[in-house]
C-alpha cells in the first residue's frame, strides 16, 4: 500500500477539508442533491479490480462526468467531498485509487501501472452509458497517472485539468547533479508506507546513501534505487520505460488542457516543459496558471501581502470546477493562454500583455569584511558535516509550511560572517524593477577538490535590511551548465565558468531595495549534500571538506526585465 492511513494523515486531511470548505464560496452555489453513490471494482488488464465511486446529482442519469484517480489513500475523505461538489453543481462525478491502494486489488509500484491501468479505466468510462462526456482532473501524483494517458484518450475525454504535475521527471528529480532529498527522499519513505517522523531529515545524511533504505527502513527500495543510480540526464533510464514517453507525451495530446502551478512548486520547470511542446492549436484552447503557492496550491509568500485572492484554489478544486464548468457549460468564459502572479505588484497578468524589454546585466558586488582582524576574501567553504539548513525554496515539498517558498532570510551582515557563505549585492535600485521570467546567475568558481556544489540563492533585500528568496539554483562542478551526464575533467585549483538558469518567476522589486546573491555549497535538505568527492554521489561513503572560491569581479545576473506590451512590443515568452 502507498502510504499509512495514521492519526497525522487523517489531521493533514481535515485541514484540507476546512479549507476547501471555507472557500467553496468562491464558486456557483449547489442546484442538486446527492442521493446516489455507486461502487465499482473495475477490472485491469490482468484480472485485477480497482476501487471507483461515482456519484449521481438527484435527476440525472447521464450526463458530463468529471473523474480523477490517485494513490493517497488517506485522501479520501478529500476526493469524496470533491465528488460531492461537483455532483451536487450537475456534474457525475468520481475518484478511482490506483492498484494496490485502500479497496483497490494489486500490488502497488510507483508510476509503474498507471498507463495501464488508466487507459483501461478510461475505456471502461468510455463504455459507460451514464457518461456523456468526460472532463479529468488530477493534483500531484494524480496528475502524472493523466499524463501518462494523455496520447491514449478516448473519444468522450473531452479536456483534462492538471495541478502541481509536470512531465520532464529528471528535472525534478535532478537538479545539476543535486538530488531532491525534500521532496524525493522523503516522498519514497512515506509512500513506502514508513513512519516519515522516525526518519527524515536525518537519514538523507546516511553514507552511502545508496543503502539508507535498508539502514533505515529495513527493507530495498529498488524504484527508489533507480532513481539513486541514474543521475545522468542522458542515461537510457530517462529515455526509456515510463519516464522517456511522459516526457513526449504533450506534443500528442489532442485535447485542451488547463495547467494549474505554483512559483514555489518542485513540479513547475516540468510544467512549463509541457505547455510549451504543446501542439499549438491545443495551446491557443488550452490555459496554464501560475499563482504564488506552494505544492497544495496554498499562498506561501510572506515578502509581500497577497490581497488578489482571485484565483486561490485550494487542491486546485476552485480552479478545476471554473475550467469544467466554462467548457462545458459556457465555452465563452474559457479563461486560455498563460496567466501569471507577479509577487510584489500583487496582480496577475496575461502572458501576452508583458514584454521582456531586456536582458538587463546586473553586475553583483562582492564587500570584503574582517573577521577576527583578517580579510575573509572571497572564499566559502564546505563541511559535508555542517551544512546550511535550508529556509525558503521553490523545491521542497515534506519542509514545515514556513520553511517553504518566500521566506525570510538571515541578515547580510549575519551571513557574511558565515565561513559557509558568500553575499553578493547589487546596487540600490533607484525605480521598481519587475523580472518576467528566468534569470541567469553567472560566477568563476575555483575548488580544491575534485567536485563539489555550488548553491546560489536570490533574494530581495529591502531598505530596512530585511531579505526574503526569490529563486535557487545548484549544481557540482561535476555537471555544471546543464551537462547531460558527469564531467570528470576538474582538476582542483582550475577555475571554471558556471552559470544557473533559475526557474521563471514574476517579481516585482521596490525602489530602494538591493538583490542580494548568496554563493554557498548546500541546501538541506532541499538538495543532497555533497561530499567533495569524485563519482556517483549515492555510493560515496567518504567526505572532505572543501576550500571554495568565487572571483568576486564574474559575477552577475542577466534579469528579464518586464514591462506593459503593446502592438509595437509584442509579448515573449517567460521562458525565453
Amino acid at each position: 500500500m502507498a502510504v499509512k492511513k495514521g492519526i497525522g494523515f487523517m489531521d493533514r486531511c481535515k485541514e484540507l477539508l476546512d479549507e476547501l470548505n471555507k472557500e467553496v464560496s468562491g464558486i456557483r452555489p449547489k442546484e442538486y442533491e446527492v442521493i446516489e453513490k455507486k461502487t465499482f471494482m473495475v477490472p485491469m488488464e490482468d484480472g485485477k479490480k480497482l476501487y471507483t465511486r461515482i456519484f449521481f446529482p438527484e435527476g440525472i442519469k447521464k450526463g458530463t462526468l468529471t473523474f480523477q484517480r490517485s494513490c493517497y489513500e488517506f485522501q479520501v475523505p478529500v476526493f469524496e467531498w470533491m465528488a460531492l461538489k461537483m455532483a451536487e453543481r450537475g456534474f457525475i462525478s468520481g475518484y478511482q485509487l490506483c492498484r494496490g491502494i485502500g479497496a483497490s486489488e494489486g500490488e502497488w509500484e510507483p508510476f509503474a501501472n498507471e498507463r495501464r491501468d488508466g487507459i483501461c479505466t478510461l475505456n471502461w468510462l468510455q463504455e459507460q452509458d451514464f457518461a456523456d462526456q468526460i472532463g479529468l482532473y488530477g493534483l500531484s501524483y494524480g496528475g502524472y497517472a493523466w499524463w501518462l494517458t494523455a496520447d491514449a484518450l478516448p473519444p468522450k475525454v473531452k479536456t483534462m485539468v492538471i495541478a502541481q504535475a509536470g512531465i520532464d521527471r529528471y528535472r525534478s528529480i535532478y537538479e545539476g547533479g543535486c538530488f531532491r532529498h525534500d521532496v524525493y527522499t522523503a516522498w519514497a519513505i512515506e509512500n513506502a508506507g514508513f513512519d516519515l517522523a522516525e526518519n527524515y531529515p536525518r537519514c538523507c545524511q546516511y553514507r552511502p546513501f545508496l543503502e539508507m533504505d535498508e539502514a533505515f527502513l529495513g527493507k530495498k527500495l529498488p524504484w527508489f534505487r533507480e532513481w539513486l543510480l541514474h543521475p545522468d540526464e542522458e542515461d537510457e533510464y530517462w529515455r526509456k520505460g515510463v519516464w522517456g514517453p511522459l516526457k513526449e507525451v504533450a506534443e500528442k495530446i489532442t485535447v485542451p488542457v488547463c495547467l494549474l502551478g505554483g512559483w514555489y512548486d518542485h513540479h513547475l520547470e516540468g510544467m512549463f516543459y509541457a505547455w510549451n511542446h504543446l501542439r499549438d492549436d491545443v495551446k491557443a484552447e488550452s490555459s496554464f496558471l501560475i499563482g504564488p503557492w506552494i505544492h497544495g496550491l496554498q499562498n506561501c509568500i510572506d515578502a509581500y501581502p497577497v490581497n488578489d485572492h482571485e484565483h486561490d484554489s485550494i487542491f486546485g478544486f476552485n480552479e478545476a470546477f471554473r475550467h469544467m464548468d466554462s467548457f462545458f457549460n459556457d465555452d465563452k468564459k474559457t479563461v486560455k493562454g498563460l496567466q501569471g502572479y507577479v509577487i510584489g505588484a500583487d496582480r496577475w497578468v496575461k502572458e501576452e500583455n508583458i514584454r521582456i524589454c531586456d536582458k538587463r546585466e546586473i553586475r553583483m558586488k562582492y564587500h570584503d569584511i574582517s573577521v577576527d582582524g583578517r580579510k575573509r576574501g572571497s572564499v566559502f567553504i564546505h563541511d559535508p558535516d555542517r551544512p546550511i539548513e535550508a529556509v525558503g525554496g521553490e523545491s521542497m515539498l515534506y519542509a514545515p509550511p514556513l520553511l517553504r517558498g518566500v521566506r525570510k532570510q538571515v541578515s547580510g551582515a549575519f551571513a557574511q560572517k558565515d565561513d559557509r557563505i558568500l553575499s553578493f549585492y547589487s546596487d540600490v535600485l533607484g525605480q521598481k524593477l519587475t523580472a518576467a521570467g528566468s534569470i541567469r546567475v553567472v560566477l568563476d568558481v575555483t575548488s580544491d577538490v575534485p567536485d563539489t556544489a555550488v548553491v546560489v540563492k536570490l533574494m530581495e533585500e529591502f531598505e530596512d535590511g530585511t531579505a526574503y528568496n526569490i529563486r535557487g539554483g545548484a549544481s557540482t562542478i561535476g555537471y555544471r551548465n546543464g551537462a547531460g551526464k558527469r564531467m570528470e575533467d576538474y582538476v582542483p585549483g582550475k577555475v571554471v565558468f558556471m552559470k544557473f538558469d533559475l526557474w521563471p518567476v514574476m517579481w516585482t522589486f521596490q525602489k530602494g531595495s538591493r538583490i542580494r546573491l548568496d554563493i554557498s555549497s548546500s541546501h538541506f535538505p532541499e538538495y543532497h549534500v555533497h561530499t567533495n568527492t569524485k563519482g556517483l554521489w549515492a555510493v560515496q561513503d567518504k567526505t572532505r571538506i572543501a576550500v571554495n572560491r568565487v572571483d568576486p569581479e564574474s559575477v552577475y545576473l542577466l534579469l528579464p526585465v518586464g514591462e506593459p506590451a503593446n502592438e509595437d512590443q509584442p509579448a515573449i515568452s517567460l521562458r525565453s
